[in-house]
C-alpha cells in the first residue's frame, strides 16, 4: 500500500487559518470530464483547513500560465549536452527503463514539466524559492503554474477541474477556478537532486531534458541569481 510521505515545512511557519473564501468559481462536477489521478491512500496532513488555505495565497508576479510549464518535451543524449557545466544541479529519476535527468537551469523557467516514464504520466515539479523538488503522477491531467504562492511556495493547478494543488502540501485546496474540489494527495516518485556530471557518471545511458521546450527563454541565465546563493547550491558555507 502506498504511504504518503509527511510534508511538514508550510506547518512550521505556522499558517493561520482564515474564515471566507472571495471570488468566484465552477464546482468540480462542472468540468466535462472527471480527474483520473491517481492519489494516496491517505490524506497528507494540512496545517490548516483547505478552503482556508487559499487565503494565505499570494501572487507571485506572473498571472495563470504566466510562468508556461513543459508539456511536450524533448530529450537528448548526454554526448549532445553542451549547455551544463559538471557542477550544474540536475533533478534525476531512474526507473526501469527510463532514466532521466532534467537540469534546474531549464525547470527554473517553467516549474512544471508534464512528462512521461515508462508511459506512465508524471509531473517533474520544482519550486525555485523554496528549492523543492517533488514527482507526483499525473493521470489524465497536466500540471500547470497557477501564478499563486503560499508561503512562498508554487501552488499548481490541474488542467481538468483546475483545482489548487500547492506542491509541498501535494493535497488540493480551494481556489478561485474550483471552489468545491475533492480533497486528495497526490502520489509521488523519488527524485534525486545531484550535479550533471555526478549524475552522468552513474547513469552513463541518461536522457536529459533538452532546451528545445517550444519557449523562447534563456536558459543560461538564472532569473532568481539574486535570490539563491552567489557562489553555487553545493557551496559547504550555505548548506
Amino acid at each position: 500500500m502506498h504511504r504518503p510521505t509527511r510534508r511538514t515545512l508550510l506547518a512550521a511557519t505556522g499558517i493561520t487559518a482564515l474564515a471566507g473564501c472571495t471570488g468566484g468559481g465552477s464546482s468540480s462536477d462542472t468540468f466535462p470530464r472527471p480527474l483520473d489521478l491517481p492519489t494516496a491512500d491517505e490524506q497528507l496532513p494540512l496545517p490548516a483547513e483547505p478552503s482556508a488555505l487559499r487565503d494565505e495565497a499570494r501572487s507571485g508576479g506572473p498571472s495563470k500560465d504566466g510562468i508556461p510549464s513543459i508539456d511536450e518535451p524533448s530529450f537528448i543524449e548526454p554526448d549532445a549536452v553542451d549547455f551544463l557545466d559538471p557542477g550544474d544541479p540536475v533533478f534525476g529519476v531512474a526507473t526501469d527503463g527510463a532514466t532521466k535527468a532534467y537540469p534546474q537551469k531549464i525547470l527554473v523557467s517553467h516549474e512544471i514539466c508534464n512528462d512521461e516514464l515508462n508511459g506512465t504520466p508524471v509531473s517533474v515539479t520544482y519550486c525555485p524559492l523554496t528549492g523543492t523538488v517533488q514527482g507526483f503522477y499525473r493521470g489524465n491531467t497536466e500540471f500547470g503554474v497557477s501564478g499563486r504562492l503560499i508561503n512562498a511556495n508554487l501552488v499548481m493547478y490541474d488542467r481538468t477541474t483546475e483545482a489548487w494543488w500547492p506542491q509541498i502540501l501535494a493535497t488540493t485546496i480551494h481556489g478561485p477556478w474550483n471552489e468545491s474540489p475533492e480533497i486528495r494527495s497526490l502520489q509521488e516518485f523519488r527524485l534525486i537532486w545531484t550535479t550533471w556530471e555526478q549524475w552522468r557518471d552513474q547513469h552513463p545511458n541518461t536522457q536529459v531534458l533538452s532546451t528545445d521546450t517550444g519557449h523562447a527563454r534563456n536558459y543560461g541565465s538564472d532569473p532568481y541569481g539574486s535570490y539563491n546563493p552567489r557562489s553555487d547550491y553545493y557551496d559547504s558555507g550555505n548548506m
